[in-house]
């Protein structure tokens, strides 16, 4: 069962946006996560961003979260897209195998 956090942001340009995104990767990747940016392109959210990040299940979802909170550099980054962009939403997703 996959844990996937998905946080929409409103506000940033894209490259801005996209070059954050492309510096969170290893980041992530080093607590085992992988991460992913979209972009809202229809309902009442367009033009919003969604950063997506997807761990492999609940023990890895608090290992990611406990080593991001930790990490200097990624606290560093959240506060860089804080200052471009506003934090609109989180939601957690847990994916259920059929």
């Amino acid at each position: 069962m996959t844990i996937t956090a998905v946080n929409r942001w409103k506000g940033g340009e894209q490259d801005a946006m996209t070059d954050a995104t492309r510096k969170a990767r290893p980041i992530v990747a080093k607590y085992g996560a992988e991460c992913q940016l979209g972009r809202i392109n229809t309902g009442t959210a367009v033009g919003d961003w969604l950063f997506i990040l997807r761990c492999a299940d609940w023990p890895g979802y608090a290992k990611c979260v406990a080593g991001l909170e930790a990490d200097a550099e990624w606290q560093a980054l959240v506060a860089q897209v804080r200052g471009m962009s506003q934090l609109i939403e989180r939601n957690i997703v847990v994916g259920i195998d059929p």
